[in-house]
Formats: C-alpha cells, sequence, structure tokens
C-alpha cells in the first residue's frame, strides 16, 4: 500500500521557537525509593507521561488528579512535587529548551488557563508511542541517536501542541491563603537560589522578619526557611539527575557554600548524599541526550 500526500494536504509549520531535546528518562516503581522534593525548571518545559497507577501531583500549588495515560506538562517556573504522597508512579519524561510559541513566555506551553494535565484520548496514541520511542533510540547510543531523538521529539511536541487545544479548561477557586501569603511564595519562586534568604525577602516586602515569619508558616504550614530549602534541595536533585555539574557547583548553585553542610542537608531530606543519588539515578534510567 502507498500513500501520497497531495499540496493541499500541507500545513505551515507552527512557530516553536527553537526546541531543543535536553534529556529523556523513565522511572519504575523500584526507582522511587528516594522522595523527589519540590522543585521549579527556570529555563525549560518537561513532560511527564504516567505509564500506571493514579494519584494525585501539586503542580503550581494546586492538587491534580493524575491517572494511567495522562500527560502532565510543567511549565518553565512552575513549581511541582512529581512523586507526591510516596505514589509510586511509573512515567516516562522528557524536556527541552528554547521553545517559544505565539503570545507565550519563553518555555511556555499551556496558558494559565489551561490544566497542566492532559487526560490523552484514545485517538491520540502516538503521543506515549513516540516519547517511548524516544527513550529507547536515547539508549541505543548510536552516532545518528541524537539527531533521531531530535525528530522524534518535535513530532511529539506537534502532536502534544494539538492535543492541548482541546485540554481542560482550569477554573481559578478563591484562595484561603492571604494575599501577601501568595505575593512572598509567589516572589520565592521566581528569585535564585543562591542569593535567596529570609532576610532578602523581607527587606524586599518592608516588612519584619519576625511578622514574615509568621505570615508565611500561617499561610503554608511552614516556616520560610524550611520553604526555600526544599526548594534548595529540589533544584540540587534535578541538577544531579540532569547535569554533569559537580557536586560542589551544584552546592553553591543552590545556596551552599560548604560542600559537606549541603551533602549533610541533602542527606537529611532525600535519605542519601547527593553523589551516591546521582549514581543510583544514572544507572536506572537513560543518559542524556547530548546536544545534536
Amino acid at each position: 500500500m502507498q500513500i501520497h500526500f497531495s499540496q493541499a494536504q500541507r500545513t505551515d509549520e507552527p512557530l516553536l521557537g527553537n526546541p531543543l531535546l535536553l534529556y529523556t528518562g523513565k522511572l519504575e516503581k523500584e526507582d522511587m525509593d528516594y522522595p523527589r522534593i519540590a522543585h521549579t525548571h527556570p529555563d525549560f518545559v518537561e513532560f511527564i507521561y504516567i505509564l500506571e497507577g493514579s494519584g494525585e501531583y501539586e503542580i503550581a500549588n494546586r492538587w491534580y488528579p493524575v491517572s494511567r495515560g495522562d500527560l502532565v506538562i510543567y511549565n518553565s517556573g512552575v513549581s511541582h512535587y512529581e512523586f507526591a504522597h510516596n505514589q509510586r508512579l511509573p512515567l516516562l519524561y522528557c524536556a527541552a529548551s528554547g521553545i517559544q510559541l505565539p503570545g507565550l513566555g519563553p518555555n511556555q506551553v499551556l496558558t494559565e488557563n489551561v490544566s497542566p494535565v492532559l487526560h490523552l484520548r484514545k485517538d491520540q496514541p502516538l503521543i506515549p508511542l513516540l516519547l517511548e520511542k524516544l527513550f529507547e533510540t536515547a539508549l541505543l547510543d548510536i552516532c545518528q541517536g541524537p539527531a533521531l531523538c531530535q525528530a522524534l521529539f518535535q513530532a511529539f511536541l506537534h502532536l502534544v501542541l494539538e492535543a492541548a487545544e482541546t485540554a481542560e479548561q482550569v477554573e481559578h477557586e478563591s484562595s484561603s491563603v492571604p494575599q501577601i501569603g501568595q505575593d512572598i511564595r509567589s516572589y520565592v519562586d521566581r528569585q535564585p537560589l543562591k542569593t535567596l534568604s529570609v532576610s532578602q525577602t523581607a527587606q524586599a516586602f518592608g516588612i519584619s522578619e519576625s511578622y514574615l515569619a509568621r505570615v508565611f508558616r500561617k499561610s503554608f504550614g511552614c516556616s520560610l526557611m524550611e520553604y526555600i530549602i526544599r526548594k534548595r534541595i529540589g533544584e540540587a536533585q534535578s541538577l544531579l539527575m540532569t547535569t554533569t555539574l559537580s557536586i560542589q557547583e551544584i552546592s553553591e548553585y543552590v545556596g551552599y557554600q560548604n560542600q559537606s553542610y549541603f551533602g549533610k542537608v541533602f542527606a537529611e531530606h532525600v535519605g542519601l548524599p547527593p553523589l551516591r543519588y546521582r549514581k543510583i539515578h544514572r544507572r536506572q534510567n537513560a543518559p542524556e541526550v547530548p546536544e545534536p
């Protein structure tokens, strides 16, 4: 059988910017013995496909039900917990930078009024298939692998954007958190971890550190310092999994000049030291996809 494509079937390429695949991977249940702390991706988009099971993920301070066959999209800058409530949901994932869609900010795939969880229909089987092939191709470690992976990702991205056009709309409910609490958390989420501190945040809002502490704890149930630590450890986990930066470089990047102290704090939150965490993840998952 031969299928011809007429001139009428051609469509103009949408303006996507210059998408560049950064990494791909796969997590099985046994890979999830250690918690994934809340984190954001400041300069790339991440796509998560749920392979089995169901549960809830916290994304941008809101809980979303997820289950087998769902595609979760984390826009750049969106805070999220990938393994909420110690759930063990096997998944495929990939990430890319350089995405620029009309009317959206850099590395933004979804508008604010669209749910980050896409419930894929049965007539959209190519999305998970392409993601699976992307991961399998990366594992081959062949000469043309990076170029093939990039091409697979481009096709995947086109289908995701098409699926997003019919995604559920999000109704923004009124929050019980005081506006100042929301403003403080939004401010903290935007700041570089290297320089972030309680005193700097209090100064930015023109309030005392003690008042800031009371407002934040009342709003979110933890101290601002604990929230900052969680963000630092979450970012450190991302860097350990997706870069070749040294432990010292990662320590300094997330705001710890003392590598030993960083290792101690990391182990307290994750359950093992940074280097061990990196070795386990590298062994269990696909290698990074180098730039083509």
